[in-house]
């Protein structure tokens, strides 16, 4: 098995299956042109190997990016969670061929076994999911926090990992709706599962964008984590363990328990830059005021009249018709 990083969540498993690749995300700026991948990098779109299926953990625009799956084969088969929301934009993007995710029930793509996990609550689905063929073992954990019993039942069913993706940093907008800061409990939870699973290879994984332009500054608040920050700190908690950090473009090959990694091995995808220095944490650093340039100069009475109109009429009506195709 063959796993290389594209950028951020987006991977290429190449496997006795076939070659899968996950939450796709080929192109940057992407998420409304307000992220980009960190580290940069560039991809020759022409040059990305046939693919066998698709796989989109969850809805969040910087793992469901639609250029993107627009430009991708939509015969392809696309294993997905069971979000309404989620299928229907596949299926308005033209792919027919949708495999509903359910918590630890395996589907086969050839001698690929997927085995998702389960999500964290019921309000909003996502699934990270295992990749297994017979050379080995990646646990692709993408957003998905890990409870003991999770945890407890991967060591069960299949025993020694490979490699675990893992789960180390998510964007704290907490700051910003005057709520507790929650990053040293979700940040004990990922540890845990780094150190509990006990992979062969951890990877810090799923946080490989920064915000760009004028929401530059978003990248001192909202990543109080950095990937090296993680790697020590399994390191230190379990010695034993390798943690590689890897880079879009570098390859990881798994063959009977050995992992290589290959260095900007990709022939589609390359590092341009690691400017990772760019998401240093310092929540001292200014917030500027908010603003709205009014480029266009609409008068205010417009602007008034539009809002009025959409929230009062066009709104309403676009949830009846929701209603009503229930």
């Amino acid at each position: 098995m063959r796993a290389t990083l594209v950028g951020h969540a987006c991977w290429l498993f190449e496997t006795a299956g076939g070659r899968i690749l996950t939450d796709p995300v080929l192109a940057d700026p992407f998420e409304e042109g307000t992220v980009t991948a960190c580290p940069s990098r560039r991809v020759a779109m022409d040059a990305l190997p046939p693919l066998d299926a698709l796989y989109i953990s969850h809805r969040h625009l910087d793992h469901f990016d639609i250029d993107t799956l627009k430009w991708l084969d939509h015969a392809l088969p696309v294993y997905c969670p069971d979000d309404p929301a989620l299928i229907a934009a596949l299926r308005h993007i033209g792919f027919s061929d949708c495999r509903i995710l359910e918590a630890f029930k395996v589907q086969t793509l050839g001698g690929l076994r997927i085995c998702p996990l389960p999500a964290v609550t019921d309000d909003f689905v996502e699934c990270g999911a295992v990749f297994q063929d017979d050379s080995g073992t990646i646990l692709n954990q993408v957003d998905t926090p890990l409870k003991q019993d999770v945890i407890s039942r991967l060591r069960t069913e299949f025993g020694q990992l490979d490699v675990h993706i893992g789960m180390y940093a998510s964007q704290d907008f907490n700051v910003f709706h005057n709520k507790p800061n929650t990053t040293a409990r979700a940040y004990t939870r990922n540890l845990d599962a780094a150190v509990t699973l006990g992979a062969n290879v951890v990877v810090p994984g799923s946080a490989g964008f920064r915000f760009v332009d004028a929401l530059d500054w978003l990248n001192r608040y909202v990543f109080p984590i950095e990937r090296q920050r993680f790697s020590d700190d399994v390191r230190r908690l379990r010695p034993e363990t390798t943690v590689e950090t890897i880079n879009p473009g570098d390859v990881m090959e798994i063959d009977g328990g050995q992992v290589t990694v290959h260095r900007q091995a990709s022939p589609f995808v390359h590092m341009v830059a690691d400017d990772t220095d760019r998401l240093r944490y310092d929540p001292t650093s200014p917030v500027p005021e908010l603003t709205d340039s009014n480029a266009p100069e609409y008068p205010l009475e417009s602007l008034h009249d539009y809002i009025e109109q959409l929230m009062e009429s066009s709104f309403v009506q676009y949830l009846d018709a929701m209603l009503d195709a229930d």
